[in-house]
């Protein structure tokens, strides 16, 4: 589970870090699993986080990119002038990537670790 205030301190965001299933369309394999998800949340609202209303104002179901060399890689693409970012939980690396994007984005060039040769985020052998 995780939670964090949003903008203006009046609402939250909490979330599980599991997965479901989906389908190369889209649709759920297994639409009562992420009922379940839903569900296990509201518990731990109530449980962990009183004071907070356990019913959710609003949902968002968040894609996980996981690239070929790990679960956790990360790894920028360029296409002329456009950058592709990849990757799970990018919000931990958030404001370093932020700044290596911003850079690439004004002429600075895209840092070498961040390429997908530097495969970013394989485990060490």
């Amino acid at each position: 589970m995780y939670a964090t205030p949003l903008p203006g301190n009046s609402s939250y965001s909490v979330g599980l870090s599991e997965t479901v299933g989906v389908r190369d369309d889209g649709t759920f394999i297994d639409p009562a699993a992420i009922r379940s998800l839903d569900e296990r949340a509201r518990e731990y609202v109530t449980r962990a986080l009183p004071g907070l209303h356990p019913e959710p104002r609003d949902f968002l179901h968040c894609w996980v990119t996981d690239l070929p060399w790990s679960e956790d890689g990360v790894a920028v693409w360029e296409a002329g002038s456009v950058f592709f970012v990849a990757g799970h939980n990018l919000f931990k690396q958030a404001p370093a990537l932020g700044r290596a994007l911003a850079r690439a984005a004004t002429g600075g060039g895209l840092a070498a670790d961040l390429t997908p040769a530097a495969r970013l985020g394989e485990a060490l052998r």
